[in-house]
């Protein structure tokens, strides 16, 4: 099952409509709409506004788990809790926002982008380092 079917299903079972998902987790409805019905990528910058509108946690949706977000949790969370955009952080980091978001999607990040990472969000350097790749 795709995960936005299984938003879908979701949603039937505790009978919220896309609108409310939508209004919930500030996205457009058309968005969500077209997340459920896979005409959209179900991307990053998705993942925590539905899944904090679902009132679920990160590991709700195992087939995502699978791929980026179980890798950038950490990265992710930090970076939404500071506030920072990825054109705030690519900016700091001095690469361009696309590079950034190739990189946090990867795990590509270089030791000195990692340790500016670190520097950035106040954590030792270990916190961000197995999701670098040295």
């Amino acid at each position: 099952m795709k995960i936005g079917e299984k938003v879908g299903e979701y949603l039937k079972e505790r009978g919220m409509s896309v609108q409310e998902l939508a209004t919930a987790a500030e996205l457009d409805t058309k968005l969500v709409s077209d997340i459920i019905s896979g005409r959209t990528e179900f991307e990053l910058d998705y993942y925590d506004a539905i899944c904090s509108a679902l009132d679920v946690d990160y590991g709700f949706f195992p087939e995502w788990e699978k791929g980026n977000v179980g890798m950038f949790r950490n990265l992710y969370y930090e970076q939404t809790k500071h506030g920072f955009t990825d054109r705030m952080i690519s900016g700091f980091m001095g690469i361009t926002p696309t590079e950034y978001r190739q990189k946090k999607e990867t795990g590509s990040f270089s030791v000195s982008e990692c340790r500016r990472l670190c520097l950035l969000f106040g954590a030792s350097s270990l916190f961000f380092a197995a999701y670098c790749r040295f």
